[in-house]
């Protein structure tokens, strides 16, 4: 089921579908009479392919992911409510160990009697460096645990589960990521307090935000990963 739903989604990522369309338009063109079904494929091949290079049209997909939960300003706040004590952080993978790691320990030291959960997927390597940064930091190793050989995110929720219980814990990850992952985790029947990080959506010059480019293709695909993956869950009811 894994690799059913990776191979459907990739079809219908924003690359692929123009290549698509381009292919079948192109086909036509050279082997049959229907040149008016060949011409609108590639003309529409075309135009997607400017649309989702495009990024303000990658701003404009993945602005609504990001815009849905706002970032953890002062964690030590949550030490201050009436609630019951945070005592976990739990940092999912997939993005740079670096930058997750340093601002996962940060929210964590500002929470007193709390854990930092890393999901480093069978990444060795990463496991290394974390514990290095945690040295450097001062960051306690008991306080650090890691997750291993998880292939997607359902996974990341189901193992984390089986540590952090009915505890309440911080959730850290991408802020286009935010919303599939807490679908997930209240799939699970749990209430994480998000935190999202690594903002996509920034200001450009006039001249990027016309001018199509590989890096928002990628801005464009990563939205529309998250959409997939959302209406994935919504079908699974």
């Amino acid at each position: 089921m894994f690799l059913v739903k990776k191979f459907l989604s990739r079809i219908f990522f924003p690359l692929p579908l123009c290549c698509e369309l381009l292919i079948v338009g192109v086909l036509l063109l050279w082997l049959s009479k229907r040149q008016r079904v060949a011409k609108s494929l590639v003309s529409m091949g075309v135009v997607l392919l400017l649309l989702v290079s495009n990024a303000q049209i990658g701003d404009l997909l993945v602005s609504p992911l990001e815009s849905m939960y706002p970032p953890l300003a002062d964690p030590s706040a949550l030490r201050n409510d009436s609630q019951a004590p945070v005592r976990w952080v739990a940092v999912l993978g997939g993005g740079p160990i670096h930058s997750r790691f340093m601002e996962g320990a940060r929210v964590q030291r500002a929470l007193s009697n709390s854990r930092l959960l890393l999901s480093v997927g069978d990444d060795e390597g990463s496991i290394h460096d974390a514990i290095e940064m945690a040295r450097l930091i001062g960051l306690r190793r008991e306080d650090l645990i890691f997750i291993q050989d998880v292939k997607n995110t359902r996974e990341e929720v189901d193992r984390m589960s089986q540590i952090i219980g009915s505890d309440r814990f911080v959730l850290l990850t991408s802020a286009s990521h935010m919303p599939r992952a807490m679908a997930l985790f209240h799939e699970a029947g749990m209430d994480p307090l998000p935190a999202p990080i690594e903002y996509l959506v920034k200001s450009r010059s006039s001249y990027e935000n016309w001018v199509p480019s590989s890096s928002s293709l990628q801005l464009s695909e990563r939205a529309i990963y998250e959409y997939l993956g959302l209406l994935w869950l919504r079908l699974a009811g």
